[in-house]
């Protein structure tokens, strides 16, 4: 597996890679609006949020096409913290480890490449899959930081996740 830059007509396979609306919640909060996810939502978020911040959407590939989707942004001037956010792939492949191979690839890039001294991301409570593949990559949950977000007349606890890179 590889990755590469986000391009526009990459919105097309996530588009029908969230097909259930709780695995559009799940992905993004409802931060595109209400279920479906349109393409022309998903190109116009990324054309407008990279222009702001050092901000990264990107691709994975491999030998069998595009598999999976993933974004990089610093939340600290220093530019140490790196969060990866909208963790995606393809439905039709899960179970292959590709969530766990695209979430290792980031973090590789953002340690050896960018230089982040601390990785965080957000995982609903209830995307045990996720919470369980993020544990397994060495993320622990943060003590006393969580969020609620409200999403279709329920609560959803948002947990955030910490990694600190190994010291060389």
């Amino acid at each position: 597996m590889r990755l590469r830059g986000y391009r526009d007509e990459d919105a097309g396979y996530i588009v029908r890679w969230i097909r259930e609306e709780a695995v559009y919640y799940q992905w993004c909060a409802g931060l595109f609006g209400a279920f479906p996810l349109t393409e022309e939502k998903l190109n116009w978020y990324y054309r407008g949020v990279q222009k702001n911040i050092p901000y990264w959407a990107l691709t994975a590939e491999d030998e069998r096409g595009i598999v999976g989707h993933i974004t990089m942004r610093f939340t600290d001037r220093k530019k140490k913290i790196l969060r990866l956010g909208f963790v995606l792939i393809d439905d039709a492949r899960r179970g292959e480890g590709l969530g766990k191979g695209l979430v290792a690839l980031a973090m590789h890039h953002g340690e050896a490449v960018l230089g982040a001294k601390k990785i965080t991301l957000g995982v609903f409570a209830n995307n045990i899959s996720a919470r369980y593949c993020y544990e397994a990559l060495g993320f622990v949950q943060e003590e006393n930081f969580s969020k609620i977000y409200r999403i279709k007349g329920e609560d959803w606890e948002c947990i955030e996740m910490s990694y600190v890179p190994r010291k060389a």
